[in-house]
């Protein structure tokens, strides 16, 4: 039955975009956002278990550093959590720490389980054009905020962005592209900051 106070049901669903979200008419959206490292960390833990955690004095510890990799996605912490749930041995912990610190991708479960989800995201961008603004991203340091209107002027200088119909113009079509890759959550807003965007580590490894 249509959701009504009589009938006392809600439509729950579940998205990537926050496009989505406006097109389903959606009364109270609720943005899971990455986990703080505390919520990580317990989130961490459940997967793997304590009888694997108990295994060795320096498997908790290491088990930090691999939660530490995941940078708070959830999706992330899940299936690498998972993953490491059946890894008993110290040595396989850090061989799992310096996988996730050189080559993610090797790991296993981030390229058959964790990339092709955000590739979706990256698949469903409308147009070859804001697909090449998001990989340019991709050109900035790891960790480094990028700069709204520096990003913006990269564009334009690249030629992504034509500015022959007026300055103004240009840096406005810019912006939509910005409010795209923030929507489809491969690019984060800054907390503290709306000037600057930033990429998750996971999305860079993508």
């Amino acid at each position: 039955p249509y959701p009504s106070r009589e009938t006392g049901s809600k439509v729950a669903f579940t998205t990537r975009s926050q496009d989505v979200c406006g097109r389903m008419e959606v009364d109270d959206p609720i943005e899971v956002c990455c986990l703080d490292t505390d919520k990580a960390w317990d989130l961490f833990k459940k997967k793997v278990g304590e009888n694997t955690l108990g295994r060795h004095p320096d498997i908790p510890e290491l088990a930090r550093k691999v939660a530490g990799k995941c940078r708070g996605l959830p999706l992330a912490l899940n299936v690498i959590g998972e993953t490491m749930a059946s890894k008993r041995s110290v040595h396989e912990w850090r061989r799992a720490v310096d996988v996730l610190t050189s080559s993610a991708t090797e790991f296993s479960g981030v390229e058959d389980k964790i990339l092709p989800i955000l590739k979706f995201s990256y698949d469903s961008l409308d147009g070859e054009m804001t697909k090449s603004c998001f990989l340019y991203c991709s050109l900035y340091p790891e960790d480094g905020r990028i700069d709204k209107v520096e990003l913006i002027e990269y564009w334009i200088g690249e030629g992504f962005i034509d500015e022959k119909e007026g300055r103004e113009r240009a840096l406005n079509q810019g912006y939509e592209i910005l409010g795209t890759l923030v929507r489809a959550c491969l690019l984060l807003e800054d907390d503290k900051d709306e000037s600057e965007v930033k990429m998750h580590d996971v999305v860079r490894e993508m």
